[in-house]
């Protein structure tokens, strides 16, 4: 069965508007001597077409939400230039973003001296978007030569947008919420960093339930530190553990995609909390 001519024509604007990693913004040109950046100063790492939405009124009604609405954004810049970024858009673009990706240099709030501009970005994001989806990547940690130079980076009261996001989301904002990791690392404190998240967002959006998890996660330690003890393996208690947790995501109303746990050298997503009905 061949394709209709408008099957056609969607294929075609596709290719030309949304790459498959999506598109990459980042700040092209300084700012002016009023402070600011029109959208004219922001480019995208990803060649794409926007000449396409002016080449009529009805091929800018089938492309603008194909170009904004069908890609994923990565905002690969400081939280006050994605902000001047997003303010710059033309309000009918805005609104059809979809999915966003903020990157670790989004987030290190004292290494780059930016929580007012977070602040202010987790606002915008929150009450003049209409975002479904969002990912927040997680600062790798400091090398050996650095370790504790930058500890302030780890800090759940430093990572403002992860603190806003998150509440926003229990709030009834964005249907899921992502957690990834930037790069791999076979170092044992990126597990320890990634544990800590992973328990602040379940500590706020599982408040509800923080004292039933306290008591099964006692009762599962106490029975591993028996196992210890007598030199055996309990067959169940981390499976009934593992199941009790999913289930009480469940209760709360959401459910928890992705890894279960933390992989040391994985890259990408960590966890995923998706909202359901």
């Amino acid at each position: 069965m061949g394709y209709k001519i408008e099957q056609l024509r969607d294929i075609i604007y596709k290719h030309a508007l949304c790459p498959h990693e999506g598109l990459t913004i980042q700040r092209d040109g300084s700012r002016g001597s009023s402070g600011s950046l029109g959208v004219s100063k922001f480019k995208s790492v990803q060649p794409t077409a926007p000449a396409l939405l002016r080449t009529s009124r009805q091929v800018y009604g089938v492309t603008l939400p194909l170009l904004y609405g069908g890609n994923v954004f990565t905002m690969d810049m400081a939280s006050s230039d994605a902000l001047l970024f997003l303010q710059a858009l033309p309000k009918d673009s805005r609104l059809q973003i979809k999915t966003l990706i903020i990157p670790s240099n989004l987030i290190a709030g004292i290494k780059f001296n930016n929580q007012s501009h977070a602040d202010k970005l987790g606002a915008f994001l929150i009450h003049s978007m209409r975002l479904e989806n969002i990912t927040l990547a997680v600062p790798n940690p400091p090398s050996a030569s650095t370790t504790g130079v930058f500890d302030g980076e780890f800090r759940w009261s430093t990572w403002t947008l992860h603190r806003a996001l998150v509440s926003a989301f229990k709030e009834g904002h964005f249907r899921a919420i992502t957690v990834a990791r930037p790069e791999s690392s076979a170092e044992r404190r990126d597990v320890h960093y990634f544990c800590q998240v992973r328990q602040h967002v379940e500590e706020r959006l599982l408040e509800d339930y923080k004292e039933q998890l306290r008591e099964q996660r006692r009762a599962y330690w106490d029975v591993a530190y028996e196992d210890a003890v007598h030199h055996t393996v309990a067959s169940d208690s981390r499976n009934a553990l593992d199941e009790f947790v999913r289930d009480t995501w469940g209760r709360a109303g959401y459910a928890v995609e992705g890894d279960s746990g933390v992989r040391l050298g994985d890259i990408g997503t960590v966890f995923t909390v998706r909202r359901i009905l």
